[in-house]
């Protein structure tokens, strides 16, 4: 299993790969949205943070580990 702040840096690249995305393109799918990755995937995307909360929490219900938040910085790393 990878360490935790592999983890981390893979979530990190993904997210900062999303956010280039959606710059570039205003009609992205992930424009204007909560995107939700965990274990090196991208899993959901929401359009507030309360509903990014209650389907991050129905993927932590199906797996054995629970899910644990990152350290919060900045939205989007630039």
């Amino acid at each position: 299993m990878a360490s935790s702040s592999t983890i981390l840096e893979v979530n990190r690249e993904l997210a900062r790969k999303i956010n280039e995305e959606t710059r570039a393109d205003p009609h992205s799918p992930y424009a204007n949205k909560f995107v939700g990755i965990v274990d090196d995937k991208f899993v959901v995307i929401a359009d507030d943070l309360d509903e990014l909360g209650r389907r991050l929490r129905g993927i932590e219900l199906r797996r054995s580990e629970p899910i644990r938040p990152a350290k919060r910085t900045n939205r989007f790393p630039q």
